[in-house]
């Protein structure tokens, strides 16, 4: 699971 939160960290970093 912890893949999943750097890849939505990530995307919520790009879409800021």
């Amino acid at each position: 699971m912890k893949t999943s939160t750097k890849f939505c960290f990530s995307r919520f970093m790009t879409g800021n």
